[in-house]
Formats: C-alpha cells, sequence, structure tokens
C-alpha cells in the first residue's frame, strides 16, 4: 500500500524514496492557512474621494466588507457617475441588492473611464446584471465584468439570451465572469469575446508595425 506521498510521486512519475507500509492508509497533516485579512477600506472616504475625484484612487476594492446600508452602496454607485480617475471598481460579498445595481448601471451609462467592474457574490437578478450590461454597452468602456455567483445562481434562459445579444453587440468586452445554463449562450458569448480579444490583438501589433516603422 503506498502513502499518499508516494500515491502522487507516482502520479507525476517521480522516485519513491520511501517504502510502503500495511494498514490503514494515512493522509498528510494539512497546513494551516492564515485567515483573509478584513478588508479595511473606509467607505465614506471613498465616497469622498470619488464624488472629489481624487486623482489618486485608480482602484477601489470594497470586496467582503459586512454591514454596509444599501442606502451607502448605493450612494457609492451614484458617485461613480462623474468620476473620471478610477478604473477598477470591486463590490463583490458586499450583500448589493437589485437597487444597488440599477444605481451602479446608472453610473456606469455616463461613465468612460471605468475598465473593469466586479459584482461577484451578492444579491442581483439576472435582470439587474442585465441592466448593467446594457449599461456597459452604452460607452463601451468597461472591458471586464465579474458577476457570478448571485443568489438566486440561476439566470433562467430569456434573460441568458438577453445577456447573449447585449454581448454580441458589444465590442469591447474581453472577460465576463458569469455562469451560463443554457450551452447556446454559453459558446455565442465565447465566440464573441473570443472575437473581441483577436481585433483588440490586430490592432495592437498593428499599431507596434506602424511605430517600428516611422
Amino acid at each position: 500500500m503506498l502513502t499518499q506521498t508516494q500515491y502522487y510521486a507516482s502520479l507525476e512519475d517521480r522516485e519513491i524514496h520511501e517504502g510502503g507500509f500495511s494498514g490503514f492508509a494515512q493522509a498528510q497533516v494539512l497546513k494551516v492557512m492564515p485567515d483573509e485579512a478584513p478588508n479595511m477600506t473606509d467607505i465614506e472616504e471613498s465616497i469622498k474621494k470619488l464624488k472629489a475625484n481624487d486623482k489618486e484612487l485608480k482602484t477601489l476594492n470594497i470586496n467582503n466588507i459586512k454591514n454596509v446600508s444599501v442606502e451607502r452602496l448605493v450612494e457609492l454607485c451614484e458617485a461613480v457617475k462623474d468620476n473620471t480617475t478610477c478604473v477598477r471598481l470591486d463590490m463583490a460579498s458586499v450583500a448589493a441588492t437589485d437597487k444597488v445595481g440599477k444605481a451602479l448601471a446608472a453610473s456606469i451609462s455616463e461613465n468612460s473611464t471605468l475598465k473593469s467592474v466586479n459584482v461577484e457574490s451578492n444579491f442581483l437578478s439576472g435582470e439587474a446584471i442585465a441592466e448593467i450590461l446594457t449599461a456597459v454597452n452604452k460607452n463601451q468602456s468597461v472591458i471586464e465584468l465579474r458577476a457570478a455567483n448571485q443568489k438566486p445562481e440561476v439566470l433562467g434562459n430569456k434573460v441568458e439570451m438577453k445577456i447573449t445579444e447585449l454581448v454580441k453587440a458589444n465590442d469591447s468586452l474581453l472577460r465576463l465572469g458569469l455562469n451560463f445554463e443554457f450551452p447556446y449562450c454559453r459558446i455565442k458569448v465565447h465566440e464573441k469575446l473570443k472575437k473581441n480579444l483577436d481585433t483588440m490583438r490586430k490592432v495592437r501589433v498593428s499599431k507596434e508595425d506602424a511605430a517600428s516603422k516611422d
């Protein structure tokens, strides 16, 4: 009988240095990983910086901050509307509801600076996610949208089809974090994102070639 270490060594075609043993298998001692440090971002201060268009605020991460009221989250999203410095907004696991999602969508539709938005692991419905994506399509400046792992998790065929059509109409989105139940939607979204990536690569190569000739 092999130990756990020997078993994995055999899978990786590595030399086994220790002998086997008889009896019950014993697992290796698990390494205890330290807990992730709490997010100490000050929500009130972040809202002030967004409203003041603080040039130092390029990335705002409020992931996993607990007990933030819906009203405060809405205020933060509304502050994004006229901001021209923040390019990345992370607000995963903050118990955001559709009210927050709608406020975020309204701001994204007027904002052409944001490049990445993360609203994973919240309480956004499929309709709210579709509304955010509709807003993304207006300026098409957001290149990454992460919205997976919501409660409820199931989007439904109608919403998935709507999101698919929205993605097909977007020529700048490169990454979409969302779980699709229906193969057609999953495939079409993947194809469109791949096409956008290929187009971006061709544009970059063309610019590099032009620069090398100057």
